[in-house]
């Protein structure tokens, strides 16, 4: 089963699996070649307090140094998730709210 981080890791590799269901809970990625997008991104309760997305996107900040791509988030339902992404600092990255969902920028 996967977790978040070897998810995307696999997503990033191959580029063949777009719905991943996940031991934290789920990631949709979005059929895109210039940019990496989740279109879903769901954490089970149980795994909600322990720093596990925290963790998941400084992860993503970092591949974005070593693979040069754009990443975005898209679909952000939750209102929690909606502000900690607005909140979201981290090696001079932050989450820019622009019309399409959360671009990540640096």
């Amino acid at each position: 089963m996967y977790s978040f981080i070897t998810a995307f890791d696999d997503h990033i590799k191959n580029k063949v699996i777009y719905d991943y269901n996940t031991i934290e809970g789920n990631l949709r990625f979005v059929k895109n070649k210039s940019i990496i997008i989740i279109d879903v991104i769901f954490l089970h309760e149980c795994f909600r307090r322990r720093g596990i997305l925290k963790k998941f996107l400084h992860h993503v900040v970092n591949s974005v140094k070593i693979f040069k791509f754009k990443f975005m988030i898209q679909s952000v339902l939750s209102k929690i998730l909606y502000e900690y992404l607005l909140r979201f600092n981290y090696d001079g990255h932050t989450f820019k709210l622009c019309k399409d969902g959360f671009l990540l920028t640096n």
